[in-house]
């Protein structure tokens, strides 16, 4: 969908998602983790259904909007989730439940890429994105959704 192809693309579409990820956990620091985490949640939804629709539409803008939102959604709930890990446990403990919670986390983002490039094999790279896309809205809002009526009662 962009006019240019390349590494310097895909590393500029990166680059541009760590650091929009870096650039608003610094102000964002002193938000609760309970917002933090609807707000990461809401816009990786949006990222990711951005993404399915820049392919659908052959749109570079909203591809473009996918990423940014990508990039504050990753920040959010990787700020969030770390400030409420690490509140978890005590100092003799942090360390251990830390080294889990990466060890889990950087799983959890491997498993689907590696799912999408399986898939992408047999259907192709914009087919294999597109359900990847919708699997991941899906979940996403499923998670916000349960996230709103769990501390709702809190």
């Amino acid at each position: 969908i962009l006019p240019w192809h390349g590494p310097a693309v895909s590393g500029a579409a990166l680059s541009a998602v760590l650091f929009c990820s870096s650039g608003i956990q610094l102000p964002m620091r002193s938000v609760s983790p309970t917002l933090n985490s609807r707000l990461g949640m809401a816009s990786l939804t949006g990222s990711v259904a951005c993404l399915a629709a820049s392919l659908l539409l052959h749109s570079p803008a909203l591809f473009l909007v996918a990423d940014l939102l990508l990039g504050f959604g990753h920040g959010l709930t990787y700020l969030s989730s770390l400030h409420k890990v690490s509140g978890m446990s005590g100092p003799a403990q942090r360390a251990g439940l830390l080294c889990s919670f990466f060890s889990v986390g950087y799983l959890g983002t491997i498993v689907p890429i590696l799912a999408t490039g399986l898939l992408a094999d047999h259907v192709g790279v914009p087919d294999a994105t597109i359900v990847y896309s919708l699997v991941f809205t899906v979940s996403t809002a499923a998670l916000l959704l349960w996230s709103l009526r769990v501390f709702q009662k809190r």
